[in-house]
């Protein structure tokens, strides 16, 4: 093989090598700065759930088919706003028992073809008087729980006031919240009124469902007025219009464990002087794994590899 041709190939594959596409790539998206396998651009991202798009400076995910702005990046986790989740119900009052729904708002979420999962880090929070959530999911197994939001009198200038332990089982005041389960990659939700078995009417018509991430004691307690309650809104409205929820998300990369993950070099994205860690889960993510640097080192171990 002619030199000229042997060196055109080996340029190629040096400016298709990881390491060095992306050290040109752009490290930073507002105030967000991030590295491999996060990107952006085409060639500065390892994974398409990976790609950062950058917009007039704030940097967003297009994963589930919404864009998510991203709050934070963290080794294995990134913190997103999402005011999307899950549901909302509204009923009117008929002579028949208990109400009749007038609008009733059912949404999923779906990361089943992405390198994310939602955290056990969250919570799936309700509000409302008289309701129940009921959450359906899946992480290696389909699952399902929920929990009961209760208001002890009919006050409209009042509040809600949610539980704000780190478990969120303490009690709350028109508000509700239960725990989501390691590597879940679907969640879904419905509302559903029980006021007629508390033998009394119903108080406020409305009642909403999403998911935040969890909080400790030391931060102030979610609450909300219940005239909230009375409005007809949709649940990314109201949501939008009261906070905005942070989620949590695990990452991993590639779908199997180290062992196999180690088998096919061109995939592997372990680079020098770092450890493959394992997922640590009951969930199909036992079967992803994240790299890290071998004590003693620092640096990147998804791309340039670990220094001494």
């Amino acid at each position: 093989m002619p030199l000229q041709a042997l060196s055109l190939i080996n340029f190629i594959f040096l400016l298709l090598s990881p390491s060095l596409a992306t050290a040109t790539c752009p490290k930073k998206c507002g105030s967000l700065h991030f590295s491999y396998p996060f990107g952006v651009g085409s060639g500065c991202f390892m994974d398409p759930s990976f790609n950062i798009i950058c917009k007039k400076s704030t940097p967003y995910l297009n994963i589930t088919g919404k864009m998510l702005e991203i709050v934070e990046i963290r080794p294995t986790q990134i913190r997103v706003k999402y005011p999307y989740m899950l549901a909302a119900t509204c009923y009117s009052k008929t002579e028949d028992y208990p109400h009749k729904v007038i609008r009733d708002n059912y949404s999923s979420v779906d990361l089943m073809d992405t390198q994310y999962a939602i955290s056990d880090q969250n919570w799936l929070t309700a509000v409302g008087c008289d309701d129940i959530v009921a959450a359906f999911g899946q992480n290696n197994e389909i699952f399902a729980g929920g929990c009961v939001t209760y208001c002890p009198t009919k006050d409209p200038h009042g509040h809600g006031l949610c539980p704000n332990d780190e478990n969120g089982y303490s009690a709350g005041n028109g508000c509700c919240r239960t725990s989501i389960p390691k590597g879940t990659m679907f969640l879904a939700t419905q509302l559903s009124d029980i006021g007629g078995k508390w033998l009394r009417n119903k108080f406020f018509p409305c009642s909403y469902a999403f998911v935040e991430e969890t909080r400790t004691s030391k931060q102030s307690a979610f609450s909300y007025p219940f005239s909230d309650l009375n409005k007809s809104k949709n649940i990314n409205e109201w949501v939008l219009s009261t906070q905005q929820p942070v989620v949590r998300l695990d990452w991993r990369v590639g779908t199997q464990n180290c062992h196999e993950a180690r088998r096919n070099s061109s995939t592997y994205a372990c680079k020098a002087n770092a450890d493959c860690v394992n997922l640590e889960s009951n969930s199909d993510w036992a079967q992803g794994y994240l790299c890290s640097c071998k004590k003693g080192f620092h640096g990147n171990p998804y791309q340039n590899g670990c220094q001494g």
